[in-house]
């Protein structure tokens, strides 16, 4: 855990270093500065307080200056310690702090909106019914051009939300402007409680509630009574259909509350630690209660990968009950409980403290099988979309079922497959139609049909219809997999040797940036057919991760599947390792050997630019002209400036945003921005300039002093790395790298799988820096990353391997 936050320092710090130097100790360096850090021989966390006070004390005497955003060292050291713990285990500053509080609680002080940028515009995407925002005449889509007395021009949309809320009665005016009328006009909106939507509902054919929840909130279970009551209430119900498919969960009590609205009797949850037994500070157990306004209405719930946390808690606690069916695909698999605490003024950790067990029982690591599974293809024109088949057998240790629990095997009682071809061009200008969600229909004629209390009754009463649905499934299925040229006939597993081999044939050369053609082969080498065979492409390359259909393969025949792969020019050159996981009807075939394919590396750009002040058409009003030059060989594309919104009161911009469509090898171009200076200063005030392409991920940053005269500035580019070549090495080969800038290095750092391997402080700026890495790709893929800084602030990536 030492060595985790010491890592994260690395990162962030400038020029420092942390090294190794035996199992229980660090050396760390910034320039001249050196101190040897050591953890205490403890296994309790709390011992990690003094070195982590001592490495803070030390960094803030060596540093010249702390980036952006690292204020507290303790608390940064401290967010380092929790990311070598599970994904969950989170540092709040007062900023997210106070994000997660409002999330949690369902409630805030504001106008009740929902804001982002929409052509590049600050929006309000969605005004909030009866919000102090509607009441005040704000509507969708009305675009914000002021906050008070603050431009909006070019804001984010973190900066206008703190802008926005407020404290209960106090007054916001937002300048808006609406398509339909020519000039912008003031709206005040007095700021008031808001509660935070996480339910909708709406009434399907046949009396069936369809109530969707994005997440759990405290607020949560009033509002799903109240939405959700109003439909029963106004007619004759046959069920209620609970879509959990995009609710990653929230705050467990409320997540158990809308359980209790169907179950008067019973467990709905305990909770436990690392042994089983009760955890501190976690609510003990959760009974239901006998306030139950929905006990007579049968259940179903609507699941899928993104089903996690408490949507899993919700679904698996009224299904152990034998009060609800679960409908869909395996969920996420997330049994664990956290708990916030207090670490220091504004600053919260959010940590994993236990086991949440719904109605007694874990959630399994690989996700809660649904009771009636429904298996999704879609394809598109060269490619297609298979469920999720990959075994959840090993997850990773914060998934894993705890080892004080038996372990529950489900099985669906039901599974159909559906296949669909999308976004097909058959030539025409209308429209495409509205896609079908057979999980959906399939779960509400379920519940019209043969709804039940009794989950288990449900679902036998049920076995007619689900036969039903499942021949005629099976049936379009292999009709539309045959349209499709696939042999999709059932047969058995063979009894003999199963095996079977991949190839993968790429069409020219597979280039960083460029689209190629990419044909994967696999041959059965058996002496019995393979039926109903699909899978995936598992490769260290994304870019080369592909669903598979190829169904019957007779001995000795090859079946094939053609895509198109385009590798992110961001990439440099490596060798990508790719294997196939094929699955039939009966599970996962034996593993075959994995092949090797070489990416080569793309033409890049390269952007220099230089700035030039001048006073504009009046005198408060400065003219900045931005000059780009391709210094690469490759053209730049969609090139986007933009200056960032001062938030404050010493100007405001004037123009922001400026493109260039195209800028080839060796050509210019200039962007034009200009502010309005709003006052007179001693020290003139700065502007941030950002400048992106994003096909090639290149960014400038830069801050350009606010004063007119000077002349033209500087030419200022990027670092330049290049690999120049190799040797062998006592332990193995070695890759060399050469870095340089015209203006001069500030740093060089280097990793190999992801371990920090080179840092550099060049002693002269100037003089090239050269590196040794380790490189050995017959002893499995490796990945680089290379990054240096120059002393003026810009820096080059240099990524390769996977």
């Amino acid at each position: 855990m030492l060595g985790a936050a010491l890592e994260h320092a690395e990162r962030r710090l400038p020029g420092l270093r942390a090294e190794p130097i035996d199992p229980a100790g660090y050396r760390l360096s910034i320039g001249d500065c050196t101190l040897r850090l050591e953890a205490e021989p403890d296994s309790k966390v709390g011992t990690l307080e003094r070195p982590l006070n001592v490495a803070a004390t030390w960094i803030s005497e060596c540093i010249d200056e702390l980036p952006d955003g690292v204020d507290d060292l303790e608390s940064f050291l401290l967010a380092g310690v929790f990311s070598g713990l599970d994904p969950y285990t989170t540092l709040f500053d007062e900023k997210r702090r106070t994000e997660h509080t409002i999330q949690f609680s369902g409630r805030l002080a504001g106008i009740g909106a929902r804001i982002g940028i929409r052509d590049g515009s600050l929006t309000l995407i969605s005004v909030y019914p009866d919000s102090p925002a509607y009441k005040a005449g704000l509507r969708d889509d009305d675009v914000v051009t002021r906050i008070d007395e603050l431009d909006a021009t070019n804001i984010l949309v973190s900066d206008a939300v703190q802008r926005i809320r407020g404290e209960e009665g106090t007054v916001v005016v937002l300048t808006i402007k609406r398509p339909d009328e020519e000039t912008p006009r003031p709206i005040s909106v007095t700021r008031g409680i808001v509660r935070i939507p996480s339910v909708t509902v709406e009434r399907l054919d046949g009396g069936i509630v369809h109530a969707e929840i994005s997440h759990f909130s405290q607020a949560t279970p009033d509002d799903f009574r109240s939405r959700v009551g109003a439909l029963v209430d106004d007619g004759a119900t046959a069920g209620v259909l609970i879509d959990l498919r995009r609710n990653s969960g929230g705050s467990m009590l409320g997540s158990s509350a809308i359980g209790d609205l169907f179950l008067d009797d019973g467990v709905l949850i305990t909770t436990a630690g690392r042994d089983g037994a009760p955890t501190r500070g976690l609510t003990a157990q959760v009974l239901a209660t006998a306030d139950t306004p929905f006990r007579d209405l049968p259940v179903a719930f609507l699941m899928g990968p993104r089903t996690a946390s408490g949507s899993e808690l919700l679904a698996a606690s009224l299904r152990n009950h034998d009060r609800a069916i679960l409908v869909g695909t395996r969920s996420f698999g997330k049994g664990t409980v956290q708990k916030t605490y207090n670490v220091s003024d504004g600053t919260t950790v959010k940590i994993s403290v236990g086991h949440f067990l719904p109605n007694r029982m874990p959630i399994p690591g690989g996700g809660l099988v649904p009771d009636i599974e429904l298996l999704s293809y879609a394809f598109t024109d060269r490619n297609v979309r298979v469920p999720d088949v990959r075994t959840k057998d090993d997850p990773p240790f914060w998934l894993r079922y705890p080892d004080w629990a038996d372990p529950q095997r489900v099985e669906p009682v039901e599974s159909l497959a559906f296949a669909e071809r999308i976004g097909a061009d058959d030539g025409d200008d209308e429209e495409e139609p509205e896609r079908h969600d057979p999980t959906l229909d399939l779960a509400a004629d379920l519940l019209r049909r043969r709804g039940h209390v009794v989950a288990s009754k449900m679902l036998e009463q049920g076995t007619d219809l689900l036969e039903e649905r499942r021949a005629q499934a099976d049936r379009d299925f292999e009709a539309f997999l045959t349209s499709e040229g696939f042999d999709w006939t059932a047969g058995p597993r063979p009894s003999g040797d199963t095996r079977w081999k991949l190839d993968l044939d790429v069409a020219g050369t597979l280039r960083s940036g460029e689209t190629t053609e990419v044909t994967a082969r696999v041959t059965n080498l058996g002496d019995a057919p393979l039926h109903r065979v699909r899978g995936y492409l598992d490769a260290t390359a994304a870019s080369l991760r592909r669903a598979l259909i190829l169904g019957r393969i007779d001995p000795g025949e090859t079946r094939e599947w053609s895509f198109e792969v385009t590798p992110p020019v961001g990439r440099r050159a490596g060798r990508v390792e790719v294997e196939a996981r094929l699955f039939d009807d009966h599970g996962p075939l034996p593993d075959a050997e994995p092949v090797i394919v070489v990416r080569e590396p793309a033409p890049r750009p390269r952007l220099a630019y230089r700035t030039t002040v001048t006073g504009g058409d009046d005198a408060d009003t400065l003219a900045i002209r931005v000059e780009l030059e391709n210094v690469g060989d490759a053209a730049a594309e969609s090139i986007a400036g933009r200056l960032a919104n001062p938030l404050g009161p010493k100007f405001e911009i004037v123009e922001g945003k400026a493109e260039i469509a195209e800028l080839g090898p060796g050509e210019r171009a200039a962007m034009e921005f200009s502010t309005r200076l709003l006052g007179s200063f001693d020290e003139p005030p700065e502007v941030e300039l950002f400048i992106a392409e994003p096909r090639f991920e290149l960014v400038i940053a830069s801050k350009i002093e606010l004063v007119a005269g000077g002349g033209e500035g500087e030419w200022n580019s990027a670092p330049v790395i290049r690999v120049v070549g190799g040797r062998a090495g006592a332990d193995g080969p070695r890759m060399l790298v050469s870095v340089s800038d015209d203006r001069g290095l500030d740093s060089v750092w280097a990793r190999v799988d992801g371990e920090t391997v080179a840092y550099v402080e060049p002693v002269d700026p100037l003089g090239p820096v050269e590196l040794e890495l380790p490189w050995n790709p017959h002893d499995g893929i490796q990945s680089f990353r290379i990054v240096a800084d120059d002393t003026e602030g810009l820096t080059e990536i240099f990524a390769s391997g996977l």
